[in-house]
């Protein structure tokens, strides 16, 4: 079996993507991009954040990042800005993903506009003569692609993290290539046929309840408030957290005395790690820590099907049915019985 079947670095001159099953030739600047250190380092950066820690969702941002890439580049073979965008797009990530963006002055969509003008990338781009100001606007979505469009309707980037999800977790009905054979590009954004778009519904709604789930919610709590007690106790600076990987921080929350305790105590003993929203009854622990589930990402996934309009008025009320997900929760420990 070739090495390009397992590596993710490029050396071959081509990617395969597993998940999608997609084999992509690459370009020298994509291969360039593929060892770079900001691309490199989204390997030791889990897209689920501090839930892999306790759940089946234990791949990387770079698995998405190329599952991203693959499917731009089989709609958008010869884009060569789009596909390099698609490369790049999640490099401002910082550990554990979005958890840590609650800490003020920390968002990874500014963190990646400023990788992408650093001198390493920069000299990879200008060298290849790919047009820099275009690939910033694909990966803003000023200028709207299959990979960010402003109208809330469904792209790559948010497909492969839905199919992802379900895929590693057991939920996906078909192959993830069954999803993308039903799927073309017209106009600038993705059609399916409507039993795929109800498909794509159906994931979509499933990933919003594990983003109010137990299974999120506490360990992202937990981390973020361990965290934030070592950037309060001064031995952690915003500079430095957002240049570390996952494994950084998990063996700076194991060895400092303010926080070895209770992470410790997570990763021997998760179940008692709870969630309460402290409605009706249910009183607000004293010992907590507070989380807020702020967004909910639901595009709408398109078809031609002559039963549309049914589809979307069907899928505008499952996602408002949805909405009293955000709001406010508390993570604490309870001991177990």
């Amino acid at each position: 079996m070739p090495d390009s079947k397992i590596k993710m670095d490029g050396t071959g001159g081509c990617l395969w993507e597993p998940m999608w099953q997609l084999h992509t030739g690459l370009a020298p600047v994509e291969r360039e991009l593929l060892q770079s250190s900001w691309v490199r380092r989204l390997h030791l950066i889990h897209h689920c954040g501090p839930m892999y820690l306790n759940s089946q969702l234990n791949y990387s941002r770079l698995q998405h990042t190329l599952g991203v890439f693959s499917t731009i580049a089989y709609f958008h073979p010869k884009d060569a800005e789009l596909r390099a965008a698609a490369l790049l797009h999640d490099i401002g990530h910082v550990p554990f993903s979005h958890t840590l963006e609650r800490i003020e002055g920390i968002d990874h969509h500014a963190i990646t506009l400023e990788r992408i003008q650093s001198p390493e990338i920069v000299d990879i781009l200008a060298a290849h003569g790919l047009d820099q100001s275009r690939l910033l606007n694909l990966i803003t979505g000023e200028t709207a692609s299959l990979l960010r469009n402003p109208n809330n309707k469904l792209q790559l980037d948010h497909l492969d993290s839905w199919v992802r999800s379900a895929y590693f977790s057991g939920r996906l009905p078909v192959m993830p290539q069954t999803i993308l054979s039903r799927t073309e590009e017209d106009g600038g954004y993705l059609y399916s046929d409507l039993e795929t778009a109800k498909l794509l519904k159906r994931l979509i709604v499933e990933e919003a309840g594990i983003h109010a789930s137990t299974a999120d919610i506490g360990p992202s709590a937990l981390v973020l408030h361990l965290v934030q007690i070592l950037i309060d106790r001064g031995q952690l600076s915003q500079t430095e957290l957002i240049g570390m990987t996952d494994d950084m921080i998990e063996q700076m929350l194991h060895n400092s005395e303010w926080t070895k305790a209770d992470f410790s105590r997570f990763i021997d003993r998760p179940w008692e790690l709870k969630v309460t929203r402290g409605e009706g009854d249910e009183p607000i622990p004293e010992q907590s820590f507070e989380w807020t589930v702020r967004k909910l990402y639901l595009s709408m996934p398109l078809t031609k099907d002559g039963a549309k309009d049914t589809f979307y008025a069907e899928t505008e009320e499952a996602y408002r049915l949805l909405q009293p997900l955000i709001g406010t929760y508390w993570t604490y420990w309870q001991d177990e019985d």
